[in-house]
């Protein structure tokens, strides 16, 4: 009997858990089993692209969002995709689609266990209950602890990292010296490679390599047309809904640290939000960097070069409050710097760390 008991009190317990959520995983999605396209990264021609199309999918296999998802880039030219919204098929070189979604939806409610739940029972009378026993007084609590904020930084970056495909070596020059450079100009860096890795940003190629060129086509130019004279870089945003492309001028730059500052240019002109973690660099820990790639670039002589030094701090600090403004107009949430916050004031404190972080870097290369 003790044990009859003993399962009604754990199968009870059971009926009152909330059941967890359902994932499934669909690798390469299609978009019908009938034509085997892949599922476009955009849910309709040029918009609604990565998120929007992701939960559409997911809602058609009846489930209510994308949990999370990877983009296979560049894959239309040997496997065509399509919209889901307008049925649009993209055969070219430069389409996108999914290579893996997670769908989830929510574990259902279990229904009460209680006798009055349970169909032709009634429930008992209650049975009178003995004279409460004196409690001891509850003692204050101390007040509790804001929660630790986590580091900003991830793992280091390594010189694998950097050689990445998607990344001219124009580009890769630069970004290693950038990530060796002052403390604002390893944030950018830390960034760019970030988004280049997340798939928001395409890549960071020379104006007459193909991703640019198939993009200026798109646009109905050629790429000649890309950067404007005098400009070394460029961020292309349209068409909108694509994942951003940064185009730098070709050939090898006769000033490298003018090649830097309009690669850290262009990368503010994509207007990509703050949304990773700064990560800091381990030459170290992978092949070596190319011996073109330069040396440290940070240049701190005198207290001048370190009140600019500050000063680029607070600049970078002013550029990605904008992020927070989002929330001030209205929008419920924004990632900031790997964490999800939800007011303008969360905001604000993330980049407010970030910005110590940077000033603090400073004081240490100046010998303060």
């Amino acid at each position: 009997m003790q044990k009859i008991i003993i399962a009604a009190v754990v199968f009870a317990g059971l009926l009152g858990a909330p059941a967890a959520a359902e994932e499934k995983v669909f690798p390469q999605p299609v978009h019908d089993v009938r034509d085997m396209y892949r599922v476009d990264v955009c849910r309709a021609w040029g918009s609604d692209c990565g998120q929007p199309a992701a939960d559409e999918f997911c809602r058609r296999q009846g489930f209510e969002r994308a949990e999370r998802f990877t983009i296979a880039e560049d894959i239309g030219a040997a496997t065509p995709t399509m919209t889901l919204e307008d049925g649009k098929a993209c055969d070219q070189s430069y389409c996108d689609g999914f290579e893996v979604i997670v769908c989830a939806r929510p574990g259902t409610e279990p229904p009460g266990h209680s006798p009055s739940h349970v169909p032709g029972v009634v429930p008992d009378e209650p049975l009178p209950q003995p004279p409460a026993e004196p409690q001891p007084p509850v003692q204050p609590q101390p007040p509790a602890q804001p929660p630790v904020q986590p580091p900003l930084v991830g793992p280091p970056w390594t010189p694998q990292d950097v050689m990445d495909s998607r990344i001219d070596v124009q580009a890769q020059y630069s970004l290693f010296r950038l990530l060796k450079g002052d403390p604002v100009q390893r944030i950018e860096a830390s960034h760019m490679l970030s988004a280049v890795q997340a798939g928001v940003l395409k890549g960071i190629y020379q104006e007459d390599q193909q991703a640019p060129a198939m993009r200026a086509t798109e646009l109905g130019q050629w790429w000649g047309q890309i950067l404007p004279e005098g400009v070394d870089g460029v961020c292309m945003t349209e068409p909108a809904g694509k994942p951003k492309i940064i185009a730098m001028r070709r050939g090898t730059p006769p000033d490298k640290a003018r090649y830097d500052e309009a690669l850290i240019t262009a990368w503010r002109q994509c207007g990509i939000a703050p949304e990773w973690p700064v990560r800091p660099y381990d030459a170290a820990a992978g092949p070596g960097t190319p011996a073109a790639a330069g040396g440290d670039t940070l240049k701190c002589a005198n207290a001048a070069d370190e009140t600019v030094l500050h000063a680029k701090c607070d600049a970078q600090y002013d550029y990605n409050i904008r992020v927070c403004d989002e929330l001030a107009a209205g929008q419920t949430k924004v990632r900031v710097l790997g964490v999800e916050v939800h007011s303008y004031e969360e905001c604000a404190a993330r980049l407010v760390t970030l910005r110590d972080q940077c000033q603090g870097t400073v004081s240490e290369m100046c010998g303060n």
